[in-house]
Order: C-alpha cells, then structure tokens, then sequence
C-alpha cells in the first residue's frame, strides 16, 4: 500500500521534466541551458529560495525562534490531543494550508503554476487512498475539482469529526505523509540542493506563521508534520 502514496517517476517525469531536464544539463553545463527551455530560463531569472531573505526577515525569525524555544519549555505534551477543540481543528487546517501556500509560493519561482497545481494535486489524491481523513477534500463545496491542491476546510473538518478514535492523531499523520509526499516530489524532480532551498525557506515563513496559531497547533504543525515530513523526504 505504501506505493500507492508516492508519485510514481512517470508522475514526477511528468510535472517537473522541463526542470529536470534542465537541472541535469546544469551540473555539466551550469551556463548553458537547454535549447527550447523557456519556462525554466524565464522562471529561473526570479530569485531563488536563498535569495530572498532580508536582514530584517531573519532578524524577526530568529526573535520568533527564541520565542518559540521558550514555548517548547512550558507546553504540553503532544499526545492524547484531547486539548483540541472546534478551535484548534480549524486552526491546525488553516496553518496546514498556509505552509502549503509556502511551498507554492517557492516552487513557482522555478516551474510554471500549472505544473505545481498538478503536482499539489496529485499528490493530495494519492495521500487520500490510505488517509480517509482527507477523503474528497481535492473537491470544494461548489462541487468543484480544487486544481491547486489545496484542502478544502468544511470537507475535511467533516471528516476529522467521522475519523472515530484517535482523529486529530490521523489527521496530523495525514498531512505528514502529504507534506512529505509532496517533499519527495521536490527532491526527486529538481535536485536534492533545491529541495534543501525550499525547506529551509518554508523553515524559516513557519517562525513567523506559527505566532498567529494557538500554542498546541503550532507545535504539533511544526514537530509532527513539517519536521517529520522534512525527515522522510530526506531519507
């Protein structure tokens, strides 16, 4: 069943070819990309990842970082969740979401928004097969197909409340195994450096997302499903 759950390298072939292709030619011929790659030399033009810090951005993340240590300290633990009421539910889907923008966000400064959308996409179905959790949530109240990935809020609160025994455990280990889905994606289809890039960067925005969310949603976003996420990518 765990296969079922990753992008197969057709899929990744697929989304990010025009990038790969371009990566590879790279690490032969760094001034020279290949002829015909438009999207890629356009995009690439913006910015990287690494690039678009500024002294008062990392001056403002390392405040929230001490801040953040200091929470640590005093915080509950992260078992049981018996702690998360209507509240922290629609709060744990909304920072979900927000690091999901991220990671868009990064990613559509090398490849084109179609090629993401599809990628956040399938990545959500393919996670959907074996987390009932985030069953049908690809699809927004109206009926409609969401093509950029995105959970849709009122389905997947529905569902946490089915979820029986244990809801908010399955569904922060949902959106680990999504968020690490769709890592791997990154790592597979663009290179191990831009992935680092990108989490890194996505590292840094959560210091600053996770001050406007309740302490038990920060933490759990944070130590449970980002920090697994970026593990087993890397793995």
């Amino acid at each position: 069943m765990e296969s079922d759950n990753h992008l197969s390298l057709e899929d990744i072939q697929e989304i990010f070819g025009t990038v790969m292709q371009a990566v590879k030619e790279e690490k032969t011929a760094p001034a020279v990309l290949p002829p015909g790659n438009e999207i890629f030399k356009t995009k690439q033009e913006t910015p990287g990842p690494d690039e678009t810090n500024t002294d008062d951005f990392i001056k403002r993340a390392k405040e929230l970082e001490k801040e953040f240590a200091k929470q640590i300290e005093t915080a509950r633990p992260l078992s049981g969740f018996g702690f998360f009421g209507e509240t922290e539910k629609a709060a744990m889907i909304k920072m979900y979401e927000e690091i999901s923008f991220e990671l868009r966000a990064v990613l559509m400064k090398t490849i084109s928004e179609k090629n993401v959308n599809n990628m956040m996409l399938r990545s959500l179905e393919k996670t959907a097969l074996i987390h009932p959790v985030l069953k049908n949530t690809n699809w927004g109240g109206d009926g409609r197909l969401k093509e950029d990935g995105s959970v849709d809020f009122e389905r997947l609160m529905k569902n946490i409340e089915q979820a029986g025994d244990n809801k908010i455990e399955k569904t922060l280990s949902a959106m680990m195994e999504l968020m690490a889905i769709r890592f791997k994606a990154v790592k597979t289809g663009m290179g191990a450096e831009n992935f680092k890039k990108a989490s890194e960067l996505i590292n840094k925005k959560l210091m600053i997302i996770e001050a406007g969310y309740p302490k038990a949603v920060a933490l759990s976003l944070r130590g449970r499903v980002f920090e697994e996420a970026v593990k087993k990518a890397e793995a």
